[in-house]
């Protein structure tokens, strides 16, 4: 039995619920790290840097304010 038909045996084991929160938290997580790849992607095509340069440009001329903690 492969690793993934053993996962697939135990997973239907699981109550319904447990699946449904298994399942919700696995798409979650493939979303963000497919955000973090895209956002990657554009930062290093120079995408990015218009954006960068005026939130600078905002903080340099006093048009933002600090985060709380």
């Amino acid at each position: 039995m492969t690793a993934v038909q053993e996962l697939t045996k135990r997973l239907r084991s699981l109550p319904e619920k447990e699946r449904e929160e298994l399942a919700a938290t696995l798409l979650s997580e493939m979303d963000a790290q497919g955000w973090d790849r895209h956002v990657d992607a554009d930062a290093k095509a120079g995408k990015l840097d218009a954006l960068i340069k005026q939130a600078k440009n905002s903080h340099r001329t006093g048009r933002t304010t600090p985060l709380q903690p």
